[in-house]
């Protein structure tokens, strides 16, 4: 296991008691020839060098010093998407920031399943954030599954029919309103907003919906749809070894033999 040396500049006096809310200062850890700058709280104090200087040691490695190895294409799209929001370059993001790279990488999540994910990545030691180590696996395993797939434009040309029994081709716009903001998981007033003034029909204030569809939905490329990576991915797997035979499995053999 490796040991990382902490070391803390102090621009003011050291007090007997150690308290490091009031204790400005610089923080820096050694750590396989690296520095890096980061916040010193929940540290075990060790030890107390010359003033001005507090050296730590600590013997567990630290996840924001830990290696995250990238396996394969889905991995690095899902770790490239990740470290945009990693802004102290420690590995880690603010749980604010995950609706934002989901929805990025192509899922379409409710804001309740958003809560879900962020209740299974959270890093516990540090509420509100969550770590590349806890979040790269569990991105990948939901986007391999197929979960929160955006729907097609067939799927969603159906939902309109069926809210369109007579066949009019178009909502009005206290229909889409209504639909919007009470059915399901609800719209805000400013999702609605924005979603009206892209859908309705200036001239009759109406939703043509075949047109609405055309131009809210954008395909993209196979080789940039996340699902087909992923789906690219696992064929290109090798197949499971087969389960190891039982003492039954070649007794019944020998016993057809004979």
């Amino acid at each position: 296991m490796e040991r990382i040396i902490i070391i803390i500049l102090f621009r003011g006096d050291i007090t007997s008691k150690w308290h490091s809310d009031h204790m400005p200062g610089y923080l820096v850890f050694f750590s396989m020839s690296k520095i890096r700058w980061t916040s010193w709280r929940n540290l075990e104090f060790i030890s107390l060098s010359v003033r001005g200087i507090i050296v730590f040691m600590w013997d567990n490695v630290v996840e924001f010093s830990k290696n995250v190895p990238i396996n394969n294409d889905l991995e690095r799209r899902i770790a490239e998407a990740f470290e945009v929001f990693d802004h102290a370059g420690n590995k880690s993001i603010d749980v604010r920031e995950i609706s934002t790279i989901i929805r990025g990488l192509g899922c379409c999540p409710s804001e309740a399943e958003i809560q879900e994910i962020i209740v299974a990545v959270e890093n516990p030691q540090t509420p509100g954030s969550a770590h590349l180590s806890k979040f790269l696996p569990y991105v990948s395993q939901i986007i391999t599954e197929h979960k929160y797939q955006p729907a097609s434009p067939e799927q969603l040309l159906e939902a309109f029919h069926t809210l369109d029994p007579e066949g009019h081709g178009f909502l009005t716009k206290d229909q889409i309103s209504t639909l919007m903001s009470q059915d399901g998981e609800p719209f805000t007033q400013e999702e609605l907003d924005e979603m009206l003034e892209i859908a309705i029909d200036p001239h009759t204030q109406t939703v043509p919906y075949e047109y609405y569809i055309n131009q809210l939905m954008h395909e993209p490329t196979e080789e940039n749809n996340i699902y087909c990576l992923a789906d690219k991915i696992e064929a290109e797997k090798p197949p499971p070894p087969p389960p190891p035979r039982s003492l039954s499995d070649y007794l019944r053999e020998t016993a057809d033999l004979t």
